[in-house]
C-alpha cells in the first residue's frame, strides 16, 4: 500500500530507481503505477525511430526532480530476448568509459523499459551526414575510443555484431560511446566462435554472408567500414 501511495503521489521519488517490486502488485495497479511514473517525466521529444516496427521506441526523457536527462527504450514483448541480451551486456560492461551506461530498467507485462545515459549530440551517423564526412584527423579520437569499447567487449567474450556509426554516440564532452547491444552474443567458450546473421548489409563480413561460424574479426570488419563511412560519408 505504501509503495502504491508513493507511486501515485510522488512518482519522482521512484523514477530511475529499482522498480522490480512492481512484480508483486496486481496487474491493474502496476499499469496505473507505471503510467503515472512515465507521465511524471517530461517526454520532451521522441528520437527518430530507426527501422520499422517492432523496432524499439526511443524517447528523450527528463526527471522532474533533478532535471536529469536520459533515454528510455521501450522494447515490445516480441523482442524480449534482445532486451535481455542488451541488459546483460550493459550490466557486464558497466565499468567501461567507452560504453553507454545503463541507468535502470524494469519489465512490465513483458514490455521492457531500459533507461540509458543520454548523448546530446546523438550518433556519429548524424554528425557525419551533417558535416558531409568529418575527415581522418578528427576521426582519430573517435576510432581509438570505439576500439577500446570493442576491446572491452572482446575481453569478456562478447561480440557486438552491429557496429556502425548509428550505434556510436557523441557526448557533450566530445568523447564517444558504443551502444545498442540488442544483437550482441557471447562466443562459445570452447571454440571462441558464434553463428547467425548479424551486422547490417553494408558492414556484414564474408563469413556471415556465407553462413559460416565467425569470431571477433566480424566486429573489426564492421569497425573498419564504419570508420571509412565516418571519414568520407560514403
Amino acid at each position: 500500500i505504501l509503495l502504491l501511495f508513493i507511486c501515485l503521489l510522488k512518482p519522482d521519488l521512484l523514477f530511475f530507481s529499482r522498480l522490480h517490486l512492481y512484480a508483486t502488485l496486481p496487474t491493474f495497479i502496476r499499469l496505473l503505477c507505471i503510467a503515472n511514473i512515465v507521465r511524471s517525466a517530461d517526454l520532451i521529444q521522441p528520437f527518430p525511430i530507426f527501422g520499422t516496427p517492432p523496432a524499439p521506441k526511443v524517447h528523450l526523457i527528463q526527471h522532474i526532480g533533478s532535471g536529469y536527462l536520459g533515454v528510455m527504450k521501450v522494447i515490445p514483448a516480441n523482442r524480449e530476448f534482445s532486451a535481455k541480451v542488451e541488459l546483460s551486456v550493459l550490466s557486464e560492461c558497466a565499468d567501461s568509459p567507452f560504453i553507454i551506461q545503463l541507468i535502470d530498467y524494469f519489465t512490465l507485462e513483458r514490455i521492457s523499459y531500459i533507461f540509458l545515459e543520454y548523448a546530446p549530440f546523438r550518433s556519429l551517423d548524424d554528425l557525419t551526414q551533417l558535416a558531409d564526412g568529418i575527415g581522418s584527423e578528427k576521426c582519430t579520437l573517435f576510432a581509438l575510443e570505439i576500439l577500446l569499447a570493442i576491446q572491452h567487449l572482446h575481453k569478456r567474450r562478447i561480440l557486438h555484431r552491429d557496429i556502425k556509426p548509428e550505434n556510436v554516440f557523441l557526448l557533450i564532452s566530445g568523447h564517444v560511446k558504443l551502444g545498442d547491444f540488442s544483437a550482441s552474443t557471447h562466443v562459445d567458450p570452447k571454440t571462441n566462435k558464434a553463428r547467425g546473421m548479424c551486422c547490417t548489409y553494408m558492414t556484414r563480413p564474408p563469413e556471415v554472408w556465407n553462413y559460416e561460424h565467425y569470431s571477433y574479426p566480424v566486429d573489426v570488419w564492421a569497425f573498419g567500414i564504419s570508420i571509412y563511412n565516418i571519414i568520407t560519408n560514403t
